[in-house]
């Protein structure tokens, strides 16, 4: 391994991680998904298994995957979602999500599916754009912008 990479509980950022192979350190790939350009592989100094994409600078592949058995994954990732319950419009990153305040509700514009991650909301109200609020989001989780970047904090209806 050339750098860190997160063990996902499946093949995609979608999946929550798992666990991390630390640069220099390596690992059996034994299996290969046929959709996407991930591998299994053993979780070091554990019995269990994750993923680990093979689309990144700091994955290295020694042998050849041709040789390793394919494998359809089928438990689906479960959705995460972030709502905007203020206000004021919010700028959501990683990602440059723009996220209309409550009022702007209709078709649910006010929400977004994410990966799995830490979340930072911006106030595009106040000037200076501040922080709102930060989140870490697992699959299923919901989390809801209830701090405007005054602090002024808000109810989901």
């Amino acid at each position: 391994m050339k750098g860190n990479l997160f063990i996902r509980r499946g093949p995609g950022l979608e999946y929550n991680a798992i666990g991390v192979l630390y640069k220099d350190t390596s690992t059996e790939a034994i299996a290969r998904d046929v959709l996407s350009n991930w591998v299994q592989v053993l979780i070091p100094n554990s019995e269990k298994t994750g993923w680990v994409s093979i689309q990144t600078e700091h994955s290295k592949i020694e042998g050849d995957l041709n040789n390793v058995p394919d494998f359809t994954f089928t438990d689906w990732p479960v959705p995460a979602y972030i709502k905007n319950c203020t206000e004021h419009d919010m700028f959501i990153t990683p990602g440059d999500i723009y996220l209309p305040n409550l009022y702007s509700n209709a078709e649910y514009k006010n929400e977004v599916q994410v990966n799995p991650g830490s979340y930072t909301a911006f106030d595009m109200i106040v000037p200076g754009e501040p922080v709102a609020q930060k989140f870490e989001l697992s699959e299923g989780m919901e989390a809801y912008i209830t701090l405007n970047g005054l602090g002024e904090k808000h109810k989901c209806p």
